[in-house]
């Protein structure tokens, strides 16, 4: 299933006149915890991919290969990415805010292969 690219301006700008500005506050709140949860998820089936090596039966020659390839990033992108996930993994903050790392620099040894 191909994802439809989100882009503000194809928002109508109506939608949420109706809206208190609590109401807007809390729903982003709420739409930002399920974002992170989710990111959580992935960067810990991220890990447990890349740990089983499971990115050579796609004929992958390393997961940042891999992972450029099927989330559609560009490289730089994915080695963040795999960054993220190998620091969350081993204890550290694991945050990612759109694309960027947070928190303490790469450090343990591991990427890119």
């Amino acid at each position: 299933m191909e994802s439809e690219s989100f882009e503000a301006d194809s928002l109508d700008r109506g939608t949420f006149d109706g809206s208190s500005p609590q109401d807007l506050t809390d729903a982003i709140g709420q739409l930002h915890g399920l974002e992170c949860a989710v990111r959580r998820r992935m960067l810990n089936l991220i890990v447990a991919y890349d740990r089983r090596e499971d990115w050579k039966a796609d004929g992958a020659t390393s997961m940042v290969d891999w992972a450029s390839t099927q989330l559609r990033l560009p490289r730089t992108q994915a080695v963040q990415l795999l960054e993220v996930a190998a620091g969350r993994h081993a204890g550290g903050d694991g945050e990612l805010e759109h694309g960027r790392r947070l928190g303490p620099g790469p450090g343990n040894g591991r990427r890119a292969r």
